[in-house]
């Protein structure tokens, strides 16, 4: 079966590069013990920011005010957001078998125009969603560590060196604003922050793009399906004359049965495919969805509450911007995974069955077709934890909730002040 060579495809090249930036590649990548302190970073990462960001939020309880409480559940909800993804990875020992099966068999297979044209235009999908959400991410980490260097510029004479800022801020009494503690310091939090926006962006991508490939090979294979009494073997035996020299309508090749056969082992690929992918990310699934309703709700409160300054407000643009395309990604992928495979039927009944149906081998093959059917009104799709499955109504619902929470928290803020 001719494939389509997988180096060819940028995007691909590109989720598994920052894959590997996270530690985590194919078994047979050569540089595992390199990968294995990167992981240990990654792991760090995540790990040694929990006592600044939950040390913000704790001191702005009692000495902060509520937007300043806003601003630094922000940062604990996106760091908690990001050791969730990258604890939930590493407790999954199949995902970088998972990592070699969709690179030997997810990307190509493609036979036919129409099976290049559909590849093409997955390679444009991923495209467009990668390339928007990573472009965001990273913007809105490095925009984390502009928005505190213009402040120290600007205020360069200050008297107290306890008034210079960090990316994050640090309440704990260390001696680290002095120089050149201040600048060292200032220089690991951007290392973290960076890192933490890619770890962000990494396993997201990787889930979009199985879930844009996936879709296109459930199409693939609706096509296939269909064009099934088509085949025409090697030897062109897709016809056969009767006795009386007429054309055997109801006459199946073998040609017919070896692509029924392919086809069935293709559909139990892809089912096998979507149900490891959604062991491995169910639990990923169901932190998105909850956390994301709450740092949509909490980034709008800082755009519209009045008094901060202009660069946090293009700054949280930025992240709410990267927030609802990345959401927007997630759940509409893993909606056109659910469509596709449901459309595989469709394929199954549009078929010329019933025409080749006067045979034994022809109504048997027809049964097959069935089955098929039956199968596929079961759709593949990916849960949150078991608790509902993730499709477009997803992102309709938690926008939804965002923003009631957003229009509550601005309520109870406006009584507070009056």
């Amino acid at each position: 079966m001719l494939k389509i060579d997988r180096e060819e495809s940028g995007t691909i090249q590109w989720t598994y590069f920052f894959l590997r930036c996270t530690g985590f590649s194919v078994p047979s990548d050569p540089r595992k013990d390199l990968l294995k302190w990167v992981r240990l970073w990654a792991f760090c990462v995540p790990t040694l920011a929990c006592p600044i960001t939950f040390g913000d939020f704790y001191f702005n309880c009692y000495y902060g005010s509520f937007n300043d409480l806003c601003y630094s559940m922000i940062n604990v909800l996106t760091n908690f957001f990001v050791m969730a993804k990258f604890y939930v990875i590493i407790l999954k020992p199949q995902f970088p078998a998972f990592l070699q099966l969709t690179r030997d068999e997810l990307w190509g297979n493609a036979v036919t125009d129409y099976d290049r044209e559909i590849l093409r235009q997955c390679e444009k999908d991923t495209l467009f969603y990668l390339t928007i959400f990573s472009i965001l991410a990273q913007s809105s980490s490095l925009a984390y560590i502009v928005e505190p260097i213009l402040f120290n510029c600007l205020n360069h004479n200050m008297t107290d060196v306890r008034e210079r800022r960090f990316p994050l801020k640090v309440w704990y009494d260390l001696p680290i604003f002095e120089t050149p503690n201040f600048q060292i310091f200032f220089f690991i939090q951007f290392c973290f922050i960076y890192f933490a926006s890619i770890q962000w962006l990494a396993y997201d991508n990787y889930l979009a793009l199985v879930n844009i490939y996936s879709a296109g090979q459930f199409k693939i294979l609706r096509k296939r399906l269909k064009d099934l009494y088509d085949k025409v073997g090697k030897d062109g035996e897709s016809k056969k004359l009767d006795d009386h020299g007429v054309e055997d309508e109801g006459y199946l090749s073998s040609a017919i049965v070896n692509e029924f056969k392919d086809c069935i082992t293709r559909h139990r690929f892809l089912i096998d495919v979507i149900e490891q992918l959604d062991s491995i990310y169910t639990i990923i699934n169901l932190v998105q969805v909850v956390t994301f309703s709450l740092i949509i709700c909490l980034v709008g409160y800082q755009l519209i509450m009045p008094g901060n300054p202009l660069f946090r407000r293009i700054k949280f643009v930025i992240y709410l911007g990267g927030c609802i395309i990345q959401l927007f990604s997630f759940a509409i992928t893993c909606g056109n995974v659910t469509d596709a495979s449901v459309e595989v039927a469709d394929g199954a009944y549009e078929s010329n069955w019933n025409s080749k149906n006067s045979s034994e081998r022809g109504r048997g093959l027809t049964k097959d077709l069935m089955m098929i059917l039956v199968r596929s009104k079961t759709p593949c799709y990916l849960t949150a934890a078991g608790f509902f499955p993730v499709t477009l109504n997803v992102f309709n619902s938690t926008l939804s909730t965002a923003f009631s929470y957003l229009t509550l928290i601005r309520q109870s803020a406006d009584k507070g002040s009056n």
